[in-house]
């Protein structure tokens, strides 16, 4: 992942072994694929292969790969790639573990400065890996299946004991399953959405 003033890009690229993903002629092509990205503004693996290389210009992006392949003796696949741009107002925070086996990017809007704060949320991210941000975001399907497990587990109780004990269930999946209701990793004291509001105030 990368940003500057050109946007934010993130590209996935997988290889066979630690070893090539630690070999700094495959970071090189990956810092590079993250340049050509923010270049071209492309959020396309397909559009990305045939742009000329920023690293050879008398490659394409899919020439250096193969050479780059050649190079490191492994398979080499671009998976996933996003180019979004960074607004005026905007912070941006990046966090990346591991030698970038898991990255998050995190936007936070109408806060700028705060770059700190989303580089601390995406490292929050990579640890806790909440499937939604919000309460709201999660899908129907997903409540109702899960109002289906609780009532399972309660079944054959009063129920206004099974409302309430459904009802902490369901706190419980929020805050295990929705970002913003997480207990902040390095202060559990404070939930993400009470992170970000905090700092609102500051």
């Amino acid at each position: 992942a990368l940003v500057d003033e050109r946007g934010a890009a993130l590209v996935e690229v997988n290889v066979e072994t630690d070893f090539v993903a630690n070999n700094s002629v495959f970071r090189a092509f990956v810092t590079g694929l993250l340049s050509d990205l923010l270049d071209h503004k492309l959020s396309d693996v397909e559009a990305l292969a045939r742009v000329m290389s920023s690293q050879e210009p008398s490659l394409s992006v899919e020439e250096l790969k193969a050479v780059t392949m050649q190079t490191v003796g492994e398979n080499i696949r671009i998976s996933r790639a996003l180019y979004t741009p960074v607004s005026s107002g905007q912070s941006v925070g990046i966090y990346s573990h591991g030698n970038g086996k898991a990255v998050a990017m995190v936007f936070l809007s109408g806060s700028e400065n705060q770059e700190a704060l989303a580089k601390d949320i995406a490292m929050h991210i990579v640890a806790s890996q909440p499937q939604f941000l919000s309460k709201d975001s999660v899908p129907q399907e997903v409540l109702e299946r899960e109002r289906e497990v609780f009532s399972s587990q309660v079944a054959g109780k009063p129920q206004e004991v099974v409302e309430k004990i459904t009802q902490g269930k369901f706190k419980a999946f929020f805050q295990e399953a929705c970002l913003l209701e997480q207990a902040f990793i390095k202060d559990p004291e404070v939930t993400i959405q009470g992170l970000i509001d905090r700092a609102a105030k500051a």
